[in-house]
């Protein structure tokens, strides 16, 4: 058992109240003394209990605080769930369910009175009668006899379902004709193959072909530009043809023919008539490599 000095000495070390001299020589006491330390231990645990019964006192309402909580873990109080939150709980999701069910036999029966009022042709809802009970026959009646009434002759049976009728099926669309631009000059000097992907490419082309005006409408989600520059090219017949793409596995071919004297190696002086001519085409738009070919 710990010395009587030393336990009346807890409660005010725990509370803060020992001088410094005092305080140290406690705890040096309590750190060779396992007894005392036990008693130290108690009394921590008790007043912990008095801390966390006054925080529950001065917090009547249910609203969860993180510190009694934590105080809870601290000394292992492990507190009973809460019966009535649970009852309020298991009341709501009781009503819930049952707010669905109605609302889910209610509807179809709205709708169908709705619909009742709008078209009356359609059946009431849950309005079907029994059939009429058959009358047994009496012994009375057992010679029969003869009526006068008219009996109407039953109407033939309407089709189960109309048959249906033909659904337009929309033709094909045919592919955009292809666009070509030819001259017998412009401003590009060397001969030149090229493909036009997109308008921004296709723009700065126009342009430096020095022709007037802006750039015509092309149409680069389905199609692409291909043409040739024939570069200088002498006589009066000077012209560029494109051959239709042929189209393999790996590429398409687009064939070209040039007409007129090529001026690369040829004076100027001795040919009259030199010309720049190109032809520029469209063609379905393609991630194949494109090949340019020339017509022998």
């Amino acid at each position: 058992m710990p010395n009587d000095h030393i336990k009346s000495d807890i409660s005010s070390y725990l509370s803060g109240d020992l001088p410094e001299s005092r305080r140290r020589e406690f705890e040096a006491h309590v750190a060779g003394c396992d007894s005392c330390r036990i008693a130290l231990s108690k009394a921590r645990a008790k007043q912990a209990r008095h801390k966390r019964q006054a925080l529950k006192d001065a917090l009547p309402n249910p609203i969860p605080n993180l510190l009694v909580k934590r105080l809870d873990r601290q000394a292992g109080y492990n507190p009973e769930p809460n019966r009535r939150l649970q009852i309020w709980v298991g009341l709501v999701v009781a009503a819930s369910f049952g707010g669905l069910a109605i609302y889910r036999e209610w509807i179809p029966m709205h709708a169908l009175v709705a619909l009742k009022n709008i078209h009356p042709a359609l059946p009431s809802p849950k309005t079907e009668s029994a059939p009429p009970e058959k009358e047994s026959p009496s012994a009375d009646s057992a010679v029969p006899v003869a009526s006068t009434e008219t009996v109407a002759p039953t109407p033939a049976a309407a089709p189960a379902m109309e048959a249906a009728a033909p659904v337009a099926v929309p033709a094909p669309t045919e592919p955009e004709a292809p666009k070509v631009w030819s001259s017998s000059d412009n401003s590009i000097k060397e001969f030149r193959t090229t493909v036009v992907r997109g308008r921004t490419s296709w723009g700065n082309l126009w342009d430096e072909m020095g022709q007037p005006g802006t750039a015509p409408h092309v149409n680069f989600y389905d199609n692409l530009v291909v043409g040739v520059f024939a570069g200088a090219r002498g006589g009066a017949d000077a012209k560029v043809f494109l051959g239709s793409p042929q189209e393999s596995d790996d590429e398409v071919v687009i064939s070209y023919r040039i007409t007129g004297t090529d001026m690369t190696n040829v004076s100027s002086t001795t040919v009259t008539g030199v010309s720049h001519p190109y032809s520029l085409s469209t063609i379905p738009r393609t991630t194949k490599k494109i090949r340019f070919s020339p017509e022998s």
